[in-house]
């Protein structure tokens, strides 16, 4: 993770959170999350979503022409970018955006791991 610091990249680290039967929010310790069969068709659906509303706006040649090429779900292993964009849509969807805009400062410090980058 330091070296998502030191290369000066933006973005967020998606962490894995869930909310727990009491209403709390449960963050896992480290970021990551990965691309299980249950989750790989939501992110497809979300791909075909992105797609529906953005086709005129995407500028990244090399992500439309992965969309394009894949044929199924059990491709994906050859298609690394692809991945890393479906795991951005299903981020994008899951609790943690919510929870960043809300400022996560007690989860961010309850996980150990703190990225101290600047949002912008």
């Amino acid at each position: 993770m330091e070296e998502v610091v030191k290369a000066k990249m933006g973005g967020y680290l998606n962490f894995n959170v869930e909310m727990l039967a009491n209403g709390e929010y449960k963050m896992a310790y480290v970021p990551g999350t990965t691309l299980t069969p249950q989750t790989k068709i939501s992110a497809f659906a979300l791909l075909a979503d992105y797609w529906i509303y953005n086709w005129n706006k995407e500028s990244i040649l090399e992500f439309a022409r992965d969309s394009d090429e894949i044929s199924s779900m059990e491709e994906l292993t050859k298609y690394d970018r692809l991945a890393a964009h479906l795991q951005a849509l299903c981020g994008d969807e899951s609790l943690y955006p919510d929870l960043m805009s809300e400022g996560m400062d007690e989860l961010e410090t309850d996980s150990g791991f703190i990225l101290g980058a600047q949002s912008f």
